[in-house]
């Protein structure tokens, strides 16, 4: 890991931190939601990371507000202005043309664009606290009163303080970065430069972090399917969006990478592959979609999923078909309801089931057609639905899975699913 101006810098992919959707999964947790939300003030103001680094509030003084110096020394967004000026972001600045610690196509996921800065707000500190908490002019005063934390969250919103108590708002926020959306996408001509391609699981991604929150209860397996779910809205309205985009089409970002960059030998995992459509045609990407409708085993979802889930689509075909049915599949996401097993009873009845239709899939022949990028987001799902990571041999086998879908490496899709299948009977 190489370090830059004494901060660590982790790849680019793990910083770019989507388009918010409406499932509420069978849960009792889903009633404690507002029905509405409200809208952030339309004067909302940074005032930057060090309007919260006083000793007295977040920065250390007490040991139970160390929440600013949890961020700045341990969590990978606030390196993300950083990376840009590392030589990885310097070069695909280059590459593009652009100058990537001022370009908003940069600074729209990596710093702060599009917004009201105060004379404290300094860009450098990347993803820092109002990018997800709001901006704190309007609610850094109020925060301190004695009853601020007995105020009801969308009371809080009213005067810009995000609402993040639910795993479904938590998800919203992190794919607007993290899988898609208008004006913070990584196109092709951006991963071409160098970017890392975007994997993005919510459940695992947050709890590998270093948390600067207190978890009062563990909503991890319906942030999991959150994640999964509105990560895929997400990527579906930017399926929308790039095929009504005249001037790009076809923005080649959106289909399964493997289907162009592999290596072509006889016998290889690609060459004995089977394609659906004539040759030359490109299926869509949708990993998210693909493993959350067969983790989930949900046939009511599967069924309203598998038309876009099939696609594949001919280069001399009318984009605008393209998007027409990316739209209506990503309503149909959008109003869907996952599951009938209440998760705050039966939460691991729940997961082990998950875990039994992973299992079963991993052992189906059709397994030696998965790409990479699908693989890891199944290898992330492992990590978060297995009963118990400290068993015995889990963190070996789970290792040699990871290993296994490194892009870095050689892959054989065949070999991988034998690793899922170890680490979830080395966990149980």
């Amino acid at each position: 890991m190489a370090t830059v101006s004494g901060k660590s810098v982790h790849v680019l992919a793990a910083l770019v931190c989507v388009a918010f959707g409406s499932l509420v999964l069978s849960s009792a947790r889903a009633q404690d939601e507002p029905r509405e939300s409200a809208a952030l003030p339309t004067e909302e103001v940074h005032l930057g990371a060090g309007s919260c680094s006083a000793q007295a509030c977040h920065g250390g003084g007490f040991e139970e507000r160390m929440e600013y110096k949890v961020w700045a020394s341990q969590d990978p967004h606030s390196n993300a202005f950083v990376t840009l000026g590392s030589e990885l972001g310097q070069r695909i600045g280059r590459r593009l043309g652009i100058e990537a610690t001022k370009s908003e196509r940069c600074l729209n996921c990596h710093g702060t664009v599009g917004v009201k800065t105060a004379a404290t707000f300094d860009q450098t500190d990347g993803v820092s606290c109002e990018l997800c908490h709001g901006g704190a002019k309007e609610w850094l005063g109020p925060h301190v009163d004695e009853d601020w934390r007995q105020r009801p969250p969308l009371t809080k919103e009213k005067q810009g303080l995000r609402d993040l108590t639910t795993p479904k708002k938590r998800a919203a926020l992190c794919v607007t970065c993290h899988v898609a959306a208008p004006g913070r996408e990584i196109g092709h001509d951006i991963m071409a430069a160098g970017h890392p391609p975007l994997t993005f699981d919510a459940a695992k991604q947050m709890r590998d972090m270093h948390p600067h929150w207190t978890d009062e209860r563990d909503d991890s397996l319906l942030l999991w399917a959150e994640g999964l779910r509105t990560g895929a809205v997400a990527e579906l309205r930017r399926i929308s969006r790039a095929a009504r985009d005249k001037r790009n089409w076809m923005e080649f970002s959106v289909f399964d990478c493997y289907s162009c960059h592999h290596p072509i030998y006889q016998g290889s995992a690609y060459e004995r592959r089977e394609t659906r459509g004539k040759p030359g045609d490109l299926p869509l990407d949708l990993a998210p979609l693909r493993v959350l409708v067969r983790v989930t085993g949900d046939r009511a979802l599967a069924e309203a999923c598998a038309p876009i889930l099939a696609r594949v689509v001919p280069p001399t075909e009318d984009p605008r078909k393209i998007a027409a049915e990316a739209d209506r599949a990503a309503k149909r996401l959008a109003d869907k309801h996952l599951g009938a097993v209440e998760l705050d009873r039966e939460p691991r009845k729940l997961a082990d089931s998950w875990l039994a239709n992973l299992e079963a899939w991993m052992r189906e022949p059709g397994v030696v057609t998965i790409p990479p990028h699908q693989m890891q987001q199944i290898a992330m799902a492992v990590d978060v639905l297995v009963p118990n990571r400290l068993a015995d041999g889990y963190r070996e086998a789970y290792a040699a899975l990871l290993r296994s879908v490194d892009p870095k490496r050689p892959y054989d899709a065949a070999a991988s699913a034998k690793l899922v299948i170890k680490s979830i009977a080395s966990a149980r």
